[in-house]
């Protein structure tokens, strides 16, 4: 399966840098990010918008992702494992 014919979800996606590089190097078929801060994702949405990247972004916490098992093909998280409880 190539890159293109994937979904891709970005745990913990902040300011959504991360989404802006996986579209310009993988070019998945679908992106989504979750975050838990809707300020994080307010600041992702004019990001995404200004480098031409279409993701979708949800409201949502890593212990309690709002998708069944098998939705993504790849799932990434970068800087967020800090800020979870131990």
């Amino acid at each position: 399966m190539s890159t293109t014919d994937q979904a891709q979800l970005d745990v913990g996606c902040g300011t959504g840098a991360l989404l802006v590089a996986l579209r310009r190097e993988a070019k998945p078929a679908r992106l989504v990010g979750v975050d838990p801060d809707p300020d994080m994702l307010a600041q992702a949405e004019p990001k995404l918008r200004a480098a031409g990247v279409a993701a979708e972004l949800l409201r949502g916490s890593a212990d309690a992702l709002p998708f069944p098992d098998g939705s993504f093909d790849v799932v990434v998280s970068s800087l967020m494992f800090h800020h979870l409880d131990a």
